[in-house]
Protein backbone atom coordinates (compact mmCIF):
# COMPACT_ATOMS: atom_id res chain seq x y z
CA UNK A 1 0.00 0.00 0.00
CA UNK A 2 1.06 3.62 -0.78
CA UNK A 3 2.56 5.69 2.07
CA UNK A 4 0.06 9.12 2.41
CA UNK A 5 1.33 12.31 0.07
CA UNK A 6 1.66 14.02 4.40
CA UNK A 7 3.48 11.02 6.12
CA UNK A 8 6.92 12.31 6.97
CA UNK A 9 10.02 10.44 6.11
CA UNK A 10 11.89 10.71 9.02
CA UNK A 11 8.36 9.63 10.67
CA UNK A 12 8.24 6.85 8.65
CA UNK A 13 11.71 5.32 9.13
CA UNK A 14 11.86 5.79 13.01
CA UNK A 15 8.13 4.21 12.94
CA UNK A 16 9.70 1.34 11.25
CA UNK A 17 12.82 1.36 12.85
CA UNK A 18 10.98 1.65 15.87
CA UNK A 19 9.93 -2.27 15.84
CA UNK A 20 13.79 -3.38 15.13
CA UNK A 21 15.03 -1.28 18.04
CA UNK A 22 12.87 -3.23 20.11
CA UNK A 23 14.27 -6.49 18.91
CA UNK A 24 17.79 -4.58 19.47
CA UNK A 25 17.00 -3.73 23.07
CA UNK A 26 15.80 -7.10 23.29
CA UNK A 27 19.18 -8.46 22.55
CA UNK A 28 20.99 -5.56 24.53
CA UNK A 29 18.47 -6.34 27.27
CA UNK A 30 20.14 -9.93 27.71
CA UNK A 31 23.65 -8.34 28.41
CA UNK A 32 22.74 -5.64 30.59
CA UNK A 33 20.24 -7.41 32.98
CA UNK A 34 23.24 -10.39 33.39
CA UNK A 35 25.85 -8.09 33.44
CA UNK A 36 25.48 -6.67 37.17
CA UNK A 37 24.76 -11.05 38.00
CA UNK A 38 27.52 -12.12 35.46
CA UNK A 39 30.08 -9.63 37.66
CA UNK A 40 29.15 -10.84 40.99
CA UNK A 41 29.26 -14.48 40.33
CA UNK A 42 32.33 -15.19 38.08
CA UNK A 43 35.68 -14.16 39.31
CA UNK A 44 37.16 -10.82 37.64
CA UNK A 45 39.64 -13.24 35.59
CA UNK A 46 37.35 -15.17 34.63
CA UNK A 47 34.90 -12.82 33.50
CA UNK A 48 37.74 -11.41 30.89
CA UNK A 49 38.36 -14.88 29.56
CA UNK A 50 34.22 -13.90 29.04
CA UNK A 51 34.89 -11.17 27.13
CA UNK A 52 37.84 -12.68 24.80
CA UNK A 53 35.36 -15.19 24.28
CA UNK A 54 32.40 -12.98 23.46
CA UNK A 55 34.99 -11.06 20.95
CA UNK A 56 36.01 -14.31 19.11
CA UNK A 57 32.04 -15.13 18.79
CA UNK A 58 31.40 -11.76 17.51
CA UNK A 59 34.07 -11.79 14.96
CA UNK A 60 33.24 -14.95 13.41
CA UNK A 61 29.56 -14.17 13.35
CA UNK A 62 30.40 -11.53 11.38
CA UNK A 63 33.33 -13.02 9.23
CA UNK A 64 31.99 -16.97 8.64
CA UNK A 65 29.25 -16.29 6.14
CA UNK A 66 32.09 -14.80 3.89
CA UNK A 67 29.74 -11.45 3.40
CA UNK A 68 26.63 -13.09 2.75
CA UNK A 69 24.57 -11.50 5.49
CA UNK A 70 24.26 -8.02 4.04
CA UNK A 71 23.62 -10.02 0.57
CA UNK A 72 21.14 -11.60 2.06
CA UNK A 73 19.05 -8.29 2.54
CA UNK A 74 19.90 -7.06 -0.97
CA UNK A 75 18.77 -10.17 -3.18
CA UNK A 76 15.52 -9.60 -1.69
CA UNK A 77 15.34 -6.78 -3.92
CA UNK A 78 18.06 -7.08 -6.51
CA UNK A 79 17.40 -10.80 -7.75
CA UNK A 80 14.20 -12.32 -9.75
CA UNK A 81 12.42 -14.44 -6.98
CA UNK A 82 14.02 -11.97 -4.01
CA UNK A 83 12.09 -13.91 -1.11
CA UNK A 84 13.43 -17.41 -2.46
CA UNK A 85 16.54 -15.99 -3.38
CA UNK A 86 17.45 -14.57 0.19
CA UNK A 87 16.23 -18.01 1.86
CA UNK A 88 18.94 -19.73 -0.50
CA UNK A 89 21.42 -17.75 0.61
CA UNK A 90 20.60 -18.23 4.17
CA UNK A 91 21.21 -21.82 3.71
CA UNK A 92 24.43 -21.35 1.60
CA UNK A 93 25.68 -19.02 4.46
CA UNK A 94 24.64 -21.75 7.40
CA UNK A 95 27.06 -23.98 5.17
CA UNK A 96 29.78 -21.46 4.68
CA UNK A 97 29.80 -20.56 8.11
CA UNK A 98 30.02 -24.38 9.91
CA UNK A 99 33.10 -25.51 7.98
CA UNK A 100 34.98 -21.80 8.62
CA UNK A 101 34.18 -22.20 11.95
CA UNK A 102 35.20 -25.47 11.95
CA UNK A 103 38.47 -24.74 10.60
CA UNK A 104 38.97 -21.68 13.44
CA UNK A 105 38.39 -24.10 16.10
CA UNK A 106 40.83 -26.79 14.91
CA UNK A 107 43.66 -23.69 14.57
CA UNK A 108 42.41 -22.43 18.44
CA UNK A 109 46.36 -23.40 19.53
CA UNK A 110 47.43 -20.67 17.35
CA UNK A 111 45.27 -17.28 18.41
CA UNK A 112 44.00 -18.16 21.78
CA UNK A 113 46.53 -16.78 24.29
CA UNK A 114 46.46 -13.85 22.18
CA UNK A 115 42.75 -13.16 21.64
CA UNK A 116 41.50 -14.54 24.53
CA UNK A 117 44.51 -14.46 27.10
CA UNK A 118 43.81 -18.73 28.18
CA UNK A 119 46.64 -20.52 28.08
CA UNK A 120 44.02 -23.60 27.67
CA UNK A 121 42.39 -24.71 23.98
CA UNK A 122 38.79 -25.58 25.75
CA UNK A 123 37.09 -21.70 25.65
CA UNK A 124 38.37 -21.02 22.29
CA UNK A 125 37.68 -24.09 20.96
CA UNK A 126 33.89 -23.44 22.44
CA UNK A 127 33.53 -19.89 21.43
CA UNK A 128 34.79 -20.72 17.65
CA UNK A 129 32.35 -23.58 17.63
CA UNK A 130 29.35 -21.47 19.01
CA UNK A 131 30.14 -18.78 16.52
CA UNK A 132 28.06 -21.24 14.19
CA UNK A 133 24.13 -20.89 15.57
CA UNK A 134 25.74 -17.27 15.82
CA UNK A 135 26.18 -16.74 12.05
CA UNK A 136 22.85 -19.09 11.37
CA UNK A 137 20.33 -16.97 13.44
CA UNK A 138 21.98 -13.67 12.05
CA UNK A 139 21.76 -14.42 8.27
CA UNK A 140 17.67 -15.41 9.17
CA UNK A 141 17.53 -11.97 10.60
CA UNK A 142 18.81 -10.45 7.42
CA UNK A 143 16.26 -12.40 5.41
CA UNK A 144 13.39 -11.52 7.43
CA UNK A 145 14.31 -8.07 7.75
CA UNK A 146 14.16 -7.54 4.18
CA UNK A 147 10.88 -9.57 3.59
CA UNK A 148 9.45 -6.97 6.63
CA UNK A 149 8.19 -10.12 8.67
CA UNK A 150 8.71 -7.85 11.47
CA UNK A 151 6.77 -10.04 14.27
CA UNK A 152 9.05 -13.08 13.53
CA UNK A 153 12.43 -10.86 13.63
CA UNK A 154 11.57 -9.71 17.36
CA UNK A 155 10.85 -12.89 18.28
CA UNK A 156 13.88 -14.97 17.34
CA UNK A 157 15.78 -11.62 18.62
CA UNK A 158 14.16 -12.21 22.14
CA UNK A 159 13.83 -16.11 21.91
CA UNK A 160 18.16 -16.17 21.06
CA UNK A 161 19.58 -13.16 22.02
CA UNK A 162 18.17 -12.86 25.57
CA UNK A 163 17.66 -16.45 26.61
CA UNK A 164 21.56 -17.28 25.53
CA UNK A 165 23.21 -15.06 27.95
CA UNK A 166 20.93 -16.36 30.64
CA UNK A 167 21.94 -20.02 29.70
CA UNK A 168 24.93 -19.34 30.22
CA UNK A 169 24.96 -18.11 33.62
CA UNK A 170 22.39 -21.01 34.79
CA UNK A 171 25.22 -23.26 33.70
CA UNK A 172 28.12 -21.46 35.60
CA UNK A 173 26.05 -20.99 38.51
CA UNK A 174 25.08 -24.39 39.24
CA UNK A 175 28.42 -25.69 38.10
CA UNK A 176 32.11 -23.98 38.73
CA UNK A 177 31.60 -20.43 37.81
CA UNK A 178 34.10 -20.41 35.38
CA UNK A 179 34.20 -18.60 32.02
CA UNK A 180 34.10 -22.26 29.99
CA UNK A 181 30.74 -23.17 31.83
CA UNK A 182 29.42 -19.92 30.89
CA UNK A 183 30.19 -20.42 27.03
CA UNK A 184 29.03 -23.75 27.07
CA UNK A 185 25.78 -23.01 28.02
CA UNK A 186 25.47 -20.34 25.81
CA UNK A 187 26.52 -22.46 23.23
CA UNK A 188 23.61 -25.20 23.64
CA UNK A 189 20.48 -22.64 24.12
CA UNK A 190 22.30 -20.81 20.84
CA UNK A 191 22.43 -23.86 18.76
CA UNK A 192 18.39 -24.71 19.71
CA UNK A 193 17.42 -21.30 18.66
CA UNK A 194 19.51 -21.73 15.52
CA UNK A 195 17.20 -24.52 14.83
CA UNK A 196 14.19 -22.90 15.35
CA UNK A 197 15.30 -19.68 13.14
CA UNK A 198 15.59 -22.35 9.71
CA UNK A 199 12.51 -23.81 10.69
CA UNK A 200 10.43 -20.17 10.34
CA UNK A 201 12.34 -19.25 7.47
CA UNK A 202 10.93 -19.25 3.76
CA UNK A 203 11.49 -21.80 1.67
CA UNK A 204 13.75 -21.59 -0.85
CA UNK A 205 13.17 -24.22 -3.43
CA UNK A 206 14.94 -25.17 -6.12
CA UNK A 207 17.22 -21.50 -6.01
CA UNK A 208 19.35 -23.71 -3.48
CA UNK A 209 21.18 -25.18 -5.93
CA UNK A 210 21.53 -22.09 -7.88
CA UNK A 211 25.50 -21.73 -7.61
CA UNK A 212 25.27 -19.22 -9.60
CA UNK A 213 23.39 -17.12 -7.36
CA UNK A 214 25.94 -18.01 -4.61
CA UNK A 215 28.53 -16.84 -7.02
CA UNK A 216 27.09 -13.34 -7.48
CA UNK A 217 25.95 -12.23 -3.93
CA UNK A 218 29.55 -13.75 -2.74
CA UNK A 219 30.99 -11.19 -5.45
CA UNK A 220 29.36 -8.62 -3.56
CA UNK A 221 29.85 -10.06 0.29
CA UNK A 222 33.55 -11.03 -0.20
CA UNK A 223 34.89 -7.54 -0.98
CA UNK A 224 33.09 -6.55 2.25
CA UNK A 225 35.12 -8.88 4.57
CA UNK A 226 37.72 -6.51 4.94
CA UNK A 227 35.31 -3.61 5.52
CA UNK A 228 33.47 -5.79 8.28
CA UNK A 229 36.12 -7.02 9.71
CA UNK A 230 37.97 -3.99 10.35
CA UNK A 231 34.83 -3.09 12.11
CA UNK A 232 34.98 -5.46 14.54
CA UNK A 233 38.70 -5.17 15.06
CA UNK A 234 37.69 -1.13 16.04
CA UNK A 235 35.08 -2.25 18.31
CA UNK A 236 37.26 -5.20 19.91
CA UNK A 237 40.89 -4.65 19.26
CA UNK A 238 41.09 -2.39 22.46
CA UNK A 239 40.45 -5.31 24.41
CA UNK A 240 43.31 -7.57 23.27
CA UNK A 241 45.93 -3.99 23.72
CA UNK A 242 44.50 -3.74 27.01
CA UNK A 243 44.72 -7.23 28.20
CA UNK A 244 48.50 -7.32 27.05
CA UNK A 245 49.05 -4.21 28.84
CA UNK A 246 47.59 -4.28 31.92
CA UNK A 247 45.67 -8.12 32.41
CA UNK A 248 42.64 -9.38 32.07
CA UNK A 249 40.85 -7.42 35.09
CA UNK A 250 41.19 -4.35 33.25
CA UNK A 251 39.35 -6.15 30.20
CA UNK A 252 36.45 -6.70 32.54
CA UNK A 253 36.51 -3.28 33.56
CA UNK A 254 36.83 -1.67 30.32
CA UNK A 255 34.32 -3.85 29.07
CA UNK A 256 31.74 -2.76 31.69
CA UNK A 257 32.07 0.75 30.53
CA UNK A 258 32.24 0.07 26.40
CA UNK A 259 29.32 -2.17 27.17
CA UNK A 260 26.88 0.92 28.75
CA UNK A 261 28.83 3.50 26.39
CA UNK A 262 28.15 1.51 23.86
CA UNK A 263 24.30 1.23 23.74
CA UNK A 264 24.26 4.01 21.58
CA UNK A 265 26.12 2.05 18.71
CA UNK A 266 23.42 -0.86 19.17
CA UNK A 267 20.43 1.23 18.71
CA UNK A 268 22.31 2.92 15.76
CA UNK A 269 22.42 -0.02 14.02
CA UNK A 270 19.18 -1.42 15.18
CA UNK A 271 17.54 1.79 13.55
CA UNK A 272 19.76 0.76 10.88
CA UNK A 273 18.10 -2.68 10.16
CA UNK A 274 14.53 -0.68 8.68
CA UNK A 275 17.18 1.73 7.10
CA UNK A 276 19.13 -0.34 5.01
CA UNK A 277 16.00 -1.75 3.06
CA UNK A 278 14.17 1.40 2.50
CA UNK A 279 17.58 2.81 1.13
CA UNK A 280 17.62 -0.30 -1.28
CA UNK A 281 13.78 0.51 -2.00
CA UNK A 282 14.52 3.64 -3.35
CA UNK A 283 15.40 4.79 -7.08
CA UNK A 284 18.89 5.27 -7.70
CA UNK A 285 18.09 9.39 -8.41
CA UNK A 286 15.66 9.30 -4.70
CA UNK A 287 18.12 8.33 -2.34
CA UNK A 288 20.66 11.24 -1.82
CA UNK A 289 17.07 13.57 -0.83
CA UNK A 290 16.08 10.46 1.67
CA UNK A 291 19.58 9.81 3.26
CA UNK A 292 19.66 13.65 3.66
CA UNK A 293 16.48 13.82 5.74
CA UNK A 294 16.60 10.57 7.88
CA UNK A 295 20.75 10.97 8.60
CA UNK A 296 19.27 15.08 9.73
CA UNK A 297 16.82 12.82 12.18
CA UNK A 298 19.13 10.29 13.41
CA UNK A 299 21.85 12.12 13.97
CA UNK A 300 20.12 14.07 16.32
CA UNK A 301 18.00 11.29 18.18
CA UNK A 302 21.54 10.01 18.62
CA UNK A 303 22.54 13.23 20.48
CA UNK A 304 19.68 13.16 22.35
CA UNK A 305 20.62 9.66 23.47
CA UNK A 306 24.13 10.46 23.96
CA UNK A 307 23.30 13.24 26.46
CA UNK A 308 20.48 11.13 28.51
CA UNK A 309 23.27 8.27 28.86
CA UNK A 310 25.86 11.31 30.49
CA UNK A 311 23.18 12.62 32.78
CA UNK A 312 22.73 9.03 34.08
CA UNK A 313 25.93 7.17 34.44
CA UNK A 314 26.93 8.32 37.59
CA UNK A 315 23.54 6.08 39.39
CA UNK A 316 23.72 3.25 36.58
CA UNK A 317 27.49 2.21 37.08
CA UNK A 318 27.36 0.74 40.94
CA UNK A 319 24.69 -1.09 39.37
CA UNK A 320 26.61 -2.70 36.62
CA UNK A 321 29.42 -4.13 38.86
CA UNK A 322 30.40 -4.70 42.69
CA UNK A 323 32.91 -2.26 44.39
CA UNK A 324 36.05 -3.61 43.20
CA UNK A 325 35.89 -1.64 39.98
CA UNK A 326 36.91 1.49 39.34
CA UNK A 327 33.24 3.75 39.09
CA UNK A 328 34.78 6.73 38.00
CA UNK A 329 36.62 5.30 35.55
CA UNK A 330 33.51 3.15 34.11
CA UNK A 331 31.58 6.68 33.79
CA UNK A 332 34.66 8.49 31.85
CA UNK A 333 34.43 5.29 29.12
CA UNK A 334 30.75 4.77 29.13
CA UNK A 335 30.69 9.14 28.40
CA UNK A 336 33.64 8.91 25.48
CA UNK A 337 31.79 5.73 24.06
CA UNK A 338 27.77 7.46 23.95
CA UNK A 339 29.27 9.92 21.26
CA UNK A 340 29.89 7.13 18.60
CA UNK A 341 26.02 6.26 17.49
CA UNK A 342 26.31 9.59 16.18
CA UNK A 343 29.58 8.47 14.43
CA UNK A 344 27.71 5.42 13.07
CA UNK A 345 25.01 7.13 11.69
CA UNK A 346 26.74 9.45 9.78
CA UNK A 347 29.04 6.36 8.54
CA UNK A 348 26.11 4.09 7.71
CA UNK A 349 24.75 6.96 5.38
CA UNK A 350 27.68 6.45 2.89
CA UNK A 351 27.80 3.03 3.46
CA UNK A 352 24.59 2.74 2.37
CA UNK A 353 25.10 4.36 -1.00
CA UNK A 354 27.85 1.85 -1.84
CA UNK A 355 25.86 -1.10 -0.88
CA UNK A 356 22.82 0.17 -2.63
CA UNK A 357 24.75 0.65 -6.09
CA UNK A 358 26.55 -2.66 -5.37
CA UNK A 359 29.88 -0.95 -5.22
CA UNK A 360 31.45 -2.44 -2.73
CA UNK A 361 35.39 -2.85 -3.87
CA UNK A 362 36.60 0.28 -2.37
CA UNK A 363 35.48 -0.54 1.43
CA UNK A 364 37.98 -3.19 0.90
CA UNK A 365 40.58 -0.70 1.63
CA UNK A 366 39.09 2.26 3.11
CA UNK A 367 38.01 1.06 6.29
CA UNK A 368 40.76 -1.29 6.94
CA UNK A 369 42.60 1.75 6.83
CA UNK A 370 41.27 3.93 9.25
CA UNK A 371 41.15 0.96 11.57
CA UNK A 372 44.45 0.55 11.74
CA UNK A 373 44.83 4.12 12.03
CA UNK A 374 42.74 3.74 15.39
CA UNK A 375 44.51 0.44 16.44
CA UNK A 376 47.68 2.45 15.77
CA UNK A 377 47.01 5.44 18.24
CA UNK A 378 45.71 3.60 20.69
CA UNK A 379 48.59 1.90 22.71
CA UNK A 380 50.08 5.32 23.15
CA UNK A 381 46.33 6.39 24.15
CA UNK A 382 46.02 3.09 26.93
CA UNK A 383 49.86 4.40 28.04
CA UNK A 384 49.12 7.66 28.94
CA UNK A 385 45.29 7.83 29.56
CA UNK A 386 44.57 4.38 30.78
CA UNK A 387 41.07 2.57 29.90
CA UNK A 388 39.31 6.24 28.80
CA UNK A 389 42.41 6.71 26.55
CA UNK A 390 41.07 3.43 24.92
CA UNK A 391 37.80 4.64 24.36
CA UNK A 392 39.18 7.97 22.98
CA UNK A 393 41.24 5.83 20.24
CA UNK A 394 37.92 4.05 19.48
CA UNK A 395 36.04 7.31 18.54
CA UNK A 396 38.99 8.68 16.09
CA UNK A 397 38.83 5.32 14.58
CA UNK A 398 35.10 6.04 13.77
CA UNK A 399 35.79 9.91 12.94
CA UNK A 400 38.39 8.89 10.26
CA UNK A 401 36.16 5.88 8.89
CA UNK A 402 32.96 8.53 7.98
CA UNK A 403 35.88 10.40 6.03
CA UNK A 404 37.33 7.74 3.93
CA UNK A 405 34.39 6.13 3.58
CA UNK A 406 32.70 9.21 2.37
CA UNK A 407 35.73 9.76 0.05
CA UNK A 408 35.23 6.03 -1.16
CA UNK A 409 31.35 6.91 -2.07
CA UNK A 410 32.82 9.97 -4.04
CA UNK A 411 35.26 7.92 -6.28
CA UNK A 412 32.91 5.04 -6.70
CA UNK A 413 29.43 7.20 -7.57
CA UNK A 414 31.01 10.45 -8.76
CA UNK A 415 28.78 12.26 -6.88
CA UNK A 416 30.03 14.84 -3.55
CA UNK A 417 27.68 14.40 -0.95
CA UNK A 418 28.22 15.38 2.90
CA UNK A 419 25.21 14.77 4.46
CA UNK A 420 23.42 17.67 6.38
CA UNK A 421 25.38 20.22 8.49
CA UNK A 422 25.33 19.41 12.24
CA UNK A 423 28.15 21.07 13.50
CA UNK A 424 26.15 22.71 16.35
CA UNK A 425 24.50 19.05 17.39
CA UNK A 426 28.75 17.70 17.41
CA UNK A 427 29.50 20.36 19.85
CA UNK A 428 27.30 20.28 21.99
CA UNK A 429 27.31 16.79 22.54
CA UNK A 430 31.27 17.25 22.89
CA UNK A 431 31.05 19.60 25.13
CA UNK A 432 29.20 17.51 27.11
CA UNK A 433 30.97 14.52 27.44
CA UNK A 434 34.06 16.49 28.02
CA UNK A 435 32.19 18.00 31.44
CA UNK A 436 31.09 14.13 32.48
CA UNK A 437 34.85 13.01 32.06
CA UNK A 438 36.23 15.88 33.87
CA UNK A 439 33.57 15.17 37.16
CA UNK A 440 32.51 12.02 36.46
CA UNK A 441 30.06 12.16 39.73
CA UNK A 442 28.85 15.56 39.61
CA UNK A 443 25.55 15.87 39.91
CA UNK A 444 25.12 19.33 39.08
CA UNK A 445 26.92 18.24 35.32
CA UNK A 446 23.86 15.28 35.36
CA UNK A 447 21.61 18.63 35.03
CA UNK A 448 23.61 20.34 32.37
CA UNK A 449 23.37 16.85 30.47
CA UNK A 450 19.56 16.56 30.58
CA UNK A 451 19.20 20.09 29.73
CA UNK A 452 21.20 19.76 26.41
CA UNK A 453 19.09 16.77 25.85
CA UNK A 454 15.92 18.61 26.29
CA UNK A 455 17.26 21.33 23.59
CA UNK A 456 18.41 18.18 21.13
CA UNK A 457 15.14 16.56 21.53
CA UNK A 458 13.26 19.85 20.36
CA UNK A 459 15.54 19.68 17.22
CA UNK A 460 14.69 15.87 16.69
CA UNK A 461 11.12 16.46 16.96
CA UNK A 462 11.44 19.68 14.19
CA UNK A 463 13.11 17.57 12.05
CA UNK A 464 10.23 14.66 12.13
CA UNK A 465 7.88 17.27 11.34
CA UNK A 466 9.29 18.71 8.94
CA UNK A 467 10.16 16.75 5.73
CA UNK A 468 7.34 15.40 3.79
CA UNK A 469 7.81 12.51 1.22
CA UNK A 470 6.84 13.04 -2.07
CA UNK A 471 4.68 10.66 -4.34
CA UNK A 472 7.82 8.66 -5.82
CA UNK A 473 8.58 7.71 -2.50
CA UNK A 474 5.28 5.24 -2.68
CA UNK A 475 7.97 2.52 -2.38
CA UNK A 476 8.76 3.33 1.52
CA UNK A 477 7.22 0.02 3.01
CA UNK A 478 5.30 -1.71 0.27
CA UNK A 479 6.34 -4.85 1.74
CA UNK A 480 8.17 -5.22 -2.10
CA UNK A 481 8.97 -8.81 -3.14
CA UNK A 482 7.21 -10.40 0.76
CA UNK A 483 5.60 -13.50 0.66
Amino acid sequence: MAEPRTSSISQRLVARGAIYTVAIVLQAAGSFLILPILTRVIPQTEFGLVVGATITIQFLIMMAALGLQASITRSYYSEKEGNRASAALVWHAAVIASIVCILVAVTAPLWQAFVIGSSTSAVAVASALTAVPGTIITCVQAHLRAANRKFLFVLLAAVAAVGAPVAGLITAQLSIPTALNYVVGYAAYLSASSILSLVILSKPGSLLRDLGLLKRNLGIGLPTLPHVGSLYVLNMGDRVIIQHFFGLPAVAQYQIGYIVGGISVILAYAVNNAWAPMVYELPAEQRLAFLTTTTRTLVRLAAVGACLLCAVLPWVMPLMAPTSYDYLVLVQVAAIMSVCGIMVVRYLSHVHRLFAAGKTGLLAISTPLSVAFAIAITVPAVLLFGLPGAAAATLLGYLLQIVVTKAAARRSLGVEWSGPPDRWILTLVASVVVFRCAVPSSNIISIVCMASAGVLGVAAWRSLDKHVIPGDFRLLGSGHGAS
